[in-house]
């Protein structure tokens, strides 16, 4: 028991106070009786002192039964907390549980749209092939921005820092956001530089992409610009933009769930207003502080303020990860063993694959993938989420040291990431990205022929 709480602490100090008094009672009583010979005066000393032991004893009953009582008081909250505590903790898994299952099956059926719009593209030459695309890349986005923030609510997002060179990422989005800038007239550019940063990549992006998504929407005229600053031990990463502007009643605003400034220029844009609270709550997670400065009529600039990086480290780590982002390993006549419960799923990566001229063998479930293991495949692309109690992870470890895996899922838990990498496996989030899904199973082949 604690004797943090005051009440228990001063409860025993009586205690104690009392036990010294009684110890200086009986050895006051043993001194006179030594200096005191008569009968008399030997009774006279026995009955007072007989009457304030009783008194003091009863205090010290008292005392301990008061003493009995707060701890007994105190251990009934403590286990009200303990019962309390593991409650939230089986909400948490809950949330958690959900949250996984949530995503994968609303994230499938766009995952298989997707990919089967990549193989169409190879094929056909048709307008209403980009207007698909511009639908879905609006979907993926709504999509996206429900299952952050629920993610954010829910602490299933974990950080993982790096340091990391910006000027790729930079010239990286702004090509991306510079393509959807130009049917607007905007022009969309990132200053070049030589900064390193010490945070999470895939985080930091996340955060920008909500910026750079913001500006292009709102800026009707004029140019968006991605910029990094010096500032002491901080880089400020910056998105300037000649928009509307943002009145500075409503500075305070913008970053609350759902809260969407009135804009007649983009009736037919689609969104949720959860763009920029989702920036708010990565930044905290990153103690990466963003604000904002704007002056109607003329523009806004977005300011995000993570930590420097050591360059030397950045140069090191680029090594370790680089060949991935190479992919160009030819998949041409490659034997892909592709392990997918989802039928649309499974045949839209299919005709993927095949489309990069692979040689695909498909499988719906693990019994299947037994019998598919005579393709002695090169390769095996698994989903995390199978029918019942199978998944992906199963099967990794039966083909383990045969041939490189990649899982894949809509999962992102930092618990299922953990155990991706410690059977060996790849792991690629959906919705999958053809380009970058390729360059990883080139990378992926690659390495099992170099071994």
């Amino acid at each position: 028991m604690s004797t943090g709480d005051p009440r228990v602490a001063a409860l025993l100090a009586e205690v104690e106070r009392l036990n010294r008094v009684n110890a200086a009672l009986m050895d006051r009583a043993e001194r006179e009786m030594a200096a005191q010979r008569s009968d008399y005066s030997l009774f006279e000393t026995a009955a007072m002192l007989e009457d304030v032991v009783r008194t003091r004893t009863a205090e010290l009953v008292d005392v301990n039964r008061r003493l009995r009582e707060e701890i007994e008081r105190r251990r009934h909250v403590e286990d009200a907390l303990q019962q309390a505590k593991a409650e939230a903790d089986r909400a948490n898994a809950n949330k958690t549980r959900f949250l996984a299952a949530a995503s994968h099956d609303l994230v499938q059926p766009l995952n298989a749209a997707r990919l089967m719009l990549e193989v169409l593209g190879g094929r056909v030459a048709d307008p209403a092939l980009a207007h698909i695309e511009a639908s879905l890349r609006t979907m993926e986005r709504l999509l996206n921005s429900l299952i952050d923030i629920a993610k954010l609510e829910a602490g299933v997002i974990e950080v993982r820092r790096r340091h990391v060179r910006l000027d790729g990422l930079l010239q990286r989005l702004a090509a991306e956001y510079g393509l959807r800038a130009q049917p607007k007239g905007l022009r969309l550019r990132a200053r070049p530089s030589r900064a390193v940063a010490h945070t999470d990549p895939d985080l930091l992006e996340r955060i920008l992409r909500n910026l750079l998504g913001n500006a292009v929407r709102h800026t009707r005229a004029g140019r968006v610009l991605l910029g990094v600053r010096r500032r002491g031990a901080r880089l400020a990463i910056e998105v300037w933009d000649t928009g509307p502007g943002i009145p500075a009643d409503q500075l305070g605003e913008i970053f609350r769930e759902f809260k969407q400034l009135p804009d007649a220029h983009r009736q037919d844009e689609v969104g949720l207003g959860l763009g920029l609270a989702i920036v708010e709550r990565i930044a905290r997670m990153l103690d990466a502080p963003v604000d904002v400065r704007s002056q109607p009529g003329r523009g806004s600039v977005f300011r995000v303020m993570v930590p420097r990086g050591d360059a030397a480290l950045a140069l090191r780590e680029a090594a370790a990860s680089g060949a991935a982002a190479a992919g160009g390993e030819q998949l041409q006549g490659r034997r892909i063993l592709l392990l997918e419960n989802d039928r649309a799923s499974r045949e839209s990566l299919e005709a993927l694959l095949e489309s990069w001229q692979c040689r695909v063998q498909a499988a719906g479930g693990l019994v299947e993938f037994e019998h598919a293991l005579a393709f002695a495949p090169d390769a095996v692309i698994a989903d995390y989420h199978l029918d019942g109690e199978e998944n992906g992870l199963q099967a990794a470890a039966r083909v383990a040291g045969r041939c490189p895996v990649l899982i894949v899922t809509s999962n992102r838990a930092p618990e299922l990431a953990a155990r991706v990498r410690g059977c060996g496996a790849r792991l690629l989030y959906k919705p999958l990205q053809p380009a970058r899904l390729r360059a990883l199973l080139g990378f992926m082949l690659g390495r099992g022929r170099a071994g």
